[in-house]
Parts: C-alpha cells; structure tokens; sequence
C-alpha cells in the first residue's frame, strides 16, 4: 500500500467516527426542554426513545388521576360498575381545594358523565366521587392506588390523595406515570372516547347544563389524542400526552415544566422530532 492509499485509509473511519458525534451531538442539542424529568415511549414495542431524569421523583398534580381511573376501569371491566351507574356527590367531593368540574353537593351523575368531568377539566370533585362510591373513603381508595402500585412494580410512586394536591410523600417519576398511562390506554383504549374531546356537555341533576372544556392544549396538533395535564405551584406543569397517527403510536410525558407557555414549547418539540 503506498502512502497516499495509507494515509486515504486511516482518514475514512476519522471521518465516519466524526460524522456520527456530530450526528448525536446535534440531535441532545435539539432535545433541551424547560421540563424537569420527561420520557418517550412507543407503545406498541415498549421502547425508551428518549429520557431526562425519568426516574426521578416529581410531583405530579393532576397526573395522579391516570391511576384512580386506572382503578375505575378496573371496576367496570370487572362488572362492579357501569357507565349508566348513579353517583353520589359529596360535601366533601364538592369541597376539595383542588380543580373541579362545577358539581353539586347531594346531585347523583352517572359514571359516563363523572369520567368526562375527569378527564376533560380535570374535575376533582368527581374523581373523590366515585374514590367514595367504589371505596367509602378517598383514603381507602388511595391505598388501594398503592396497592396498584406495588402491583405494577414502581419504584417511585407513592399517593397520599385521589387527585393530586400537593403533599408529603406524594410523588411519582415520569417513567412510572408512563407505566401507569400504558397500562390505563391499552387495557382501557375506550378512555380515548374522553380524552380526546376537547368539549363535552352534560346536564347536572337539576337539567342545568354543565359545559367541559378539557384542559390539553395539546390536542390540535394532528394525532394527539390525549391524555391528561397536571400542575401544582411547586410541581410545574405537567402533560402525558399521547400520539396515534401513521402506524406510531408514542406516548409523551413531561413534568415539571415552569409554565404552560414552556410545557407546550416541551411537547411539541418531542413531537416534532419523534412523529
């Protein structure tokens, strides 16, 4: 071999091995996001695409009620309940200082219309609704959310209430509520039917009407079609987020962003390199 072949030969991986570094130096600069911890997870192969401190613990308002819906749809696959069952609103539903729906203390609403006002304005008040109708207490309900907990093998969540507000020893990590949205959406993929609305009406007991407007700002951009937000004062703001267009079907969880201005420049970044 002469010595311009030589020098031709060792100069080839060089090139190679400098393309690939700048190749995924490129692709982490691209992929700076406000939120705290995130994850990307296609959810037909139950693949990590991407991942920033998923498996730390945050706090993760609103998000917490993926697993107490988890726990409804458990009961309506069990026959223990039905979308047509009455529901009793309580005082103390009516009365939690988290985001609520508008209920009325003493009207009954069925099953059907208390999921719309979960999964749609993020109603409190109907998710301790049916906690209390399903388990007499929220507290016996949130144990049975850590019973759920154990079940699925999560390392870090732990629930101290049904709906998220901010207290001690309420946390979870974005890899565990990605675990607990994958285990809601392809068990249950009829809770499509709500998340992906961005309105609903329905009639309180009285006949008044009740308009829902869902809280994701996520859902115009074509293909997303869920799945729930979650924000607190100290927590940020928080979205899982799910993709369903051209055979991808991915799953998106962000927590912690500082506003809904930044959790939404988050989303859509994520969505606009993995879509």
């Amino acid at each position: 071999m002469n010595k311009k072949k030589f020098f031709l030969f060792l100069a080839v991986p060089i090139i190679i091995v400098s393309f690939l570094v700048f190749t995924f130096y490129k692709k982490d600069k691209q992929i700076t996001l406000n939120a705290k911890g995130a994850v990307v997870i296609g959810m037909d192969h139950r693949k990590i695409l991407y991942q920033k401190d998923m498996n730390d613990p945050f706090i993760p308002g609103s998000l917490t009620k993926l697993m107490s819906m988890l726990l409804v749809f458990e009961e309506i696959e069990a026959g223990t309940l039905s979308y047509d069952d009455k529901i009793p609103v309580s005082a103390t539903a009516t009365g939690t200082f988290a985001s609520k729906a508008g209920l009325i203390t003493g009207e009954q609403l069925c099953v059907n219309d208390l999921l719309k006002c979960v999964f749609l304005p993020s109603g409190s008040d109907a998710v301790i609704a049916l906690a209390e109708y399903l388990c007499g207490t929220e507290e016996s309900f949130v144990q049975e959310m850590n019973n759920k907990v154990q079940e699925l093998g999560l390392k870090n969540s732990h629930f101290t209430n049904s709906v998220g507000l901010e207290e001690r020893d309420h946390y979870s990590s974005a890899y565990d509520m990605a675990c607990i949205a994958m285990e809601l959406t392809t068990k249950y993929p009829e809770v499509y039917n709500y998340t992906s609305l961005p309105l609903a009406l329905i009639n309180h007991e009285d006949g008044a009407e009740l308009l829902l407007k869902n809280t994701n700002d996520m859902l115009g951009f074509d293909g997303v079609d869920g799945l729930k937000t979650g924000s607190t004062p100290n927590g940020g703001y928080s979205l899982a987020m799910t993709y369903n267009k051209k055979k991808d079907h991915l799953l998106f969880i962000v927590m912690g962003s500082d506003s809904l201005y930044f959790r939404k420049q988050d989303c859509k970044k994520l969505l606009e390199i993995f879509s």
